[in-house]
Parts: C-alpha cells; sequence; structure tokens
C-alpha cells in the first residue's frame, strides 16, 4: 500500500505548534489578542480557543507557502503579484485548515476544542472569530519594503498656494469618509430589505432588538462597519418604515413593522439599498440648507425690540438699533 502523502512542511509545523498549546498558557497575556477566547456551544460545554493574534501567527507560514504576503498600511498584499489580498480569503483558509487538523488525544485543550468549535458551533460564531483570526494576519505579517526616496527640487510655495493645496486635500479626505460612511449605511439598509424578505410583513420589532440583529450581522462580516445609532434608525425609517406604537411585553412602545419585500437577487438589493442612501443624503442636505438659510436670517434681522422688553428702571447694556 502506498504511503499517503506527507501535508506541507508549514502546515506540519503549524499542527506541531498548535498541538503543544496548553490550557490557560497565555491567560495573562499583555496583549489581549494573544489571551484565550472563550466561549460556551449551545450545548453548555466550555471551550478554549487560542486568541486570534496567537492563531495568526501560527497560521500564517501555511498561508504564505508560495506567496510574499506583506502588511501595507491597513491592506496586505502579496508581494509577488502586487495585488492586494482580500480578508475574506484568509478567514475561509484558516477555517479549512483547522477544519483538517488530524484528531490527537495528547495534545492540548486549545487543539482539541479549536477541532470541536468549527464542527459544532454556530456558524456567525465561527464567522466571527475567522475574520478577527484573518485581521491578526494582517498585524502578524511582516511590512512591505518602503520604496527609496528619491531626492528632488522642493518647489517653493507661497503662504495662498499651501493654504489652497491644505484646502484640496481636506475636502478629498472628507469626500472619502463620506463615500465610506454611506457603503456601511447602505450595507445597513440591504440588510434590513434581506430581514424583511426572510421574516415576512408584519413581524413586529423594538428598535433595540432590530438595531441588535444589525449589530450580530455586522460583527460577522467583514465587509462592513457597524453604524452609529442615530443613522441606522434613519435607515431603519426608511426601509421598515417609520415606528408604530405596538404592545411589546405588554407594554405598549414605539416599534417597526416589516413590510413585504419582494425576493431579490443580491445585486438587486444593493442598488436598491444605495438608492435609499442617496434619498437620505439628499434629504438631509436640503434640510441642512434649510436650516443654515434660516439662522443666516436671524443673523441679519435688526434686534428692535430689546429696549421694549426691559423694564422702565433697566438700563440696557448694548446699543439698540
Amino acid at each position: 500500500m502506498a504511503d499517503a502523502p506527507r501535508p506541507p512542511i508549514e502546515a506540519a509545523h503549524a499542527v506541531a505548534t498548535l498541538a503543544r498549546l496548553a490550557e490557560g498558557r497565555h491567560n495573562n497575556h499583555s496583549e489581549r489578542g494573544r489571551r484565550p477566547y472563550r466561549l460556551k456551544l449551545d450545548t453548555g460545554l466550555s471551550l478554549e480557543l487560542p486568541g486570534p493574534v496567537l492563531l495568526a501567527e501560527i497560521v500564517f507560514p501555511v498561508l504564505n507557502a508560495g506567496r510574499d504576503l506583506r502588511a501595507d498600511g491597513s491592506a496586505l498584499v502579496d508581494l509577488a503579484t502586487g495585488e492586494p489580498v482580500g480578508l475574506l480569503g484568509h478567514a475561509d483558509a484558516v477555517r479549512a485548515f483547522v477544519a483538517a487538523l488530524p484528531d490527537d488525544r495528547a495534545a492540548g485543550r486549545p487543539y482539541s476544542d479549536l477541532r470541536l468549535f468549527v464542527a459544532e458551533a454556530q456558524p456567525g460564531h465561527v464567522a466571527k472569530y475567522m475574520a478577527d483570526v484573518a485581521r491578526a494576519v494582517r498585524r502578524v505579517a511582516p511590512p512591505a519594503p518602503v520604496p527609496e526616496r528619491v531626492p528632488h527640487e522642493r518647489t517653493k510655495q507661497s503662504p495662498e498656494e499651501r493654504r489652497r493645496a491644505k484646502t484640496e486635500w481636506d475636502r478629498a479626505a472628507r469626500a472619502e469618509g463620506r463615500e465610506l460612511e454611506r457603503d456601511d449605511q447602505a450595507a445597513a439598509a440591504a440588510y434590513l430589505f434581506l430581514l424583511q424578505e426572510r421574516t415576512g410583513p408584519g413581524v413586529v420589532f423594538a428598535p433595540k432588538d432590530l438595531r441588535k440583529r444589525y449589530s450580530d450581522a455586522v460583527a460577522t462580516s467583514a465587509r462592513a462597519e457597524e453604524i452609529g445609532r442615530n443613522k441606522f434608525f434613519q435607515v431603519a425609517n426608511a426601509v421598515v418604515g417609520p415606528r408604530t406604537r405596538r404592545r411589546i411585553d405588554g407594554k405598549p412602545q414605539p416599534a417597526y413593522v416589516t413590510r413585504e419585500v419582494p425576493a431579490m437577487t443580491r445585486n438587486e438589493r444593493k442598488d436598491l439599498a444605495r438608492l435609499v442612501v442617496q434619498q437620505i443624503a439628499d434629504k438631509w442636505e436640503v434640510e441642512a440648507r434649510a436650516g443654515l438659510s434660516d439662522l443666516l436670517a436671524d443673523l441679519a434681522s435688526p434686534s428692535t425690540a430689546v429696549a421694549d422688553e426691559l423694564p422702565a428702571n433697566v438700563v440696557p447694556l448694548r446699543r439698540v438699533a
């Protein structure tokens, strides 16, 4: 019988390192990402997993095999191709590596608990943990080489030119921030459309419960960041509809009631969510302009009634028109 093929040296070394991890070894580590990750399964069984940073260090040689992964600012790039590497691909690769770990009764608890976690934990919990490990890969990767600076003669700028350049840079940075924020708002709108597709019309949610569902969904995603409370409810008012009073836990209180939403493809849902966010932004702009106009009108109007409102024995301390 032919011998089974040997695993790559990087994978064999990572498996051996994981097997040597002892229970509670990193409990008091100064870096939070290296401390054990503890949770309970639905069966009540407690698990102790390696901290995301610790697991990222162990599996990095496996992910880097045949490549040259480097950290470049907030991105991870493969110098062999010059292309950025997505975090989702790393999360899937780490999960596949853990799922393929062999049974080893002599291994420490973190090793066996990690295998059990991937096999039996809720998919959302597994996805969140793997996303944390994928983000940590970017931290443990060696930095990309800094290109050599070519000395050049600096053109002397006048104070006006420097001021104009700074203004343009600030404007571009603000525009980029607004675009990223709109992407996160569109992701929230798309989630609310999808939630209504799945639940059907007439389902009542307390505002805090609806936001918690959204927060949990964002926690398991590596694509979007959670938006603020006020902006989330503005998006919810546009997608689900304004809050109405419903009886929840025996008490009437404001609530969201889901509407009937037709089944959509992911791209259709994404386009509709972007349209909703654009409408919200247009409304904010109109209200902001109206508020500014009112403020300017108030500032421009003369103060004429101050003296008439004062008692007869009080002398005003400012000139009255």
